[in-house]
């Protein structure tokens, strides 16, 4: 998961950072994948958090709020919260082709 929605706290430089690698997350894959020659599963398609009781869905609105001042877009719906920027890759075709790409700058 490339999931800053669901994991980002509040303004500090770690959460900076996952929005910006995820900013930056298509252009490596589609860089890795020029590399290496091999496909990456990997897309933007967002994704819910829902609470677990009151208490809990209150503390994910609230984060909701102040992820907002990150750059972290969410909409609230009935009773979930939807990040359209959230993503996921398959692992192992990342490792795979980092493997394939250092395999083929390892013959210069």
């Amino acid at each position: 998961m490339l999931a800053p929605g669901s994991e980002a706290g509040p303004e500090s430089p770690w959460a900076r950072r996952m929005v910006e690698s995820l900013t930056l997350y298509p252009g490596y894959v589609a860089e890795l994948q020029s590399e290496s020659g091999l496909p990456i599963e990997f897309q933007i398609c967002g994704a819910y958090e829902y609470g677990t009781d009151a208490d809990h869905w209150r503390q994910i609105q609230e984060r909701a709020g102040v992820q907002k001042e990150l750059g972290i877009e969410s909409e609230i719906e009935l009773d979930r919260i939807f990040y359209p920027n959230d993503g996921q890759v398959k692992p192992s075709h990342v490792v795979r082709a980092l493997i394939e790409a250092g395999t083929s700058w390892s013959d210069v």
